[in-house]
């Protein structure tokens, strides 16, 4: 059970244990059972984070897509729903494990599933909840997640400008999935309206074509850099590195989700303010209206010079 549904279900049994204290008016039997069952009942509450937010998030169309708040086209239902769903896993692996990579399995892919639970109705939409909490603070990762996809999707339909901070901080992997989103809404004309707990964003039809655009012309390359320099700083936690070479430019990034804690930890004891030879994935995107925003990731290294080495 969520955690967050736990807590609610604690919170109205503590309601009905008040109530029910009220009516037996202090009766010497009954008021001592009820009373040990409230305290209990308050302690259980205590366990819970004051600030647990519920893993769910509601998505409401307009358009062909649907018709008034009768039904929802079930395949369009079927065409969104996945690049959701492989937003916020992404998301979620970012969030915990600072490390995705741009294919394969996602991490931690079973705590971030989302289950279609109702087909809210305002214009028409669907509601996404976690469901399998197998880990403790599983629903805090998914939750920020959560936000963080649903302000993805507003930052990429707002303007050129903040779609370039989108790509500046999001993985590739949710990039895709959002073009595949943001084309399904607007093949069908809709609006999206977005609700996250207390939160409601709102982005009619013109800001959602102009969104999908934004995001099909961005432009995509990568290159391989292979570099002789000085290692300057492997950070575990953020999972960032930084780099200068032999000219004196600088390179900061991700760290590759292939090289392991055993790995870094020898990178760190062994290559640290050291000359060493370093593979880095360079990743350019072109934006229209923007400058390029470019990211870097180091793949490996090693103390070779030769044209091609043997990378670790």
């Amino acid at each position: 059970m969520s955690k967050y549904i736990e807590k609610q279900s604690i919170m109205s049994q503590i309601v009905e244990v008040q109530r029910l204290i009220d009516l037996v008016g202090g009766h010497p039997l009954m008021s001592i059972g009820l009373e040990e069952k409230l305290a209990d009942l308050r302690n259980q509450l205590e366990t819970f984070d004051e600030n647990v937010l519920e893993p769910k998030l509601a998505m409401l169309f307009s358009g062909n897509a649907v018709i008034g708040s009768q039904g929802i086209k079930s395949l369009f239902v079927s065409n969104i729903i996945k690049p959701i769903q492989e937003m916020i896993k992404t998301q979620t692996a970012d969030i915990k494990f600072r490390k995705v990579g741009k294919r394969g399995k996602t991490k931690g892919t079973r705590e971030s599933n989302m289950f279609l639970t109702a087909l809210p109705v305002g214009s028409f939409g669907i509601e996404l909840v976690q469901l399998d909490t197998p880990e403790l603070f599983s629903e805090l990762d998914v939750s920020s997640a959560i936000e963080q996809v649903s302000q993805i999707i507003k930052d990429a339909t707002d303007s050129d400008e903040r779609f370039a901070s989108v790509v500046e901080r999001t993985p590739s992997r949710t990039l895709s999935n959002l073009k595949i989103f943001l084309k399904e809404v607007a093949n069908e004309n809709s609006i999206i309206k977005i609700r996250v707990n207390a939160n409601e964003i709102f982005i009619d039809e013109d800001h959602v074509k102009l969104g999908y655009l934004r995001v099909k012309e961005a432009n995509e390359s990568e290159e391989q850099l292979y570099l002789d320099g000085i290692l300057r700083g492997l950070l575990l936690e953020a999972n960032r590195f930084e780099f200068i070479d032999n000219i004196g430019n600088k390179y900061s990034g991700k760290i590759s989700e292939d090289l392991n804690v055993d790995d870094l930890a020898a990178f760190g004891k062994d290559y640290l303010n050291e000359t060493c030879h370093v593979q880095i994935s360079k990743i350019t995107v072109k934006l229209k209206g923007a400058a390029s925003k470019i990211s870097y990731t180091l793949i490996g290294i090693n103390q070779n010079n030769d044209d091609n080495p043997t990378l670790y």
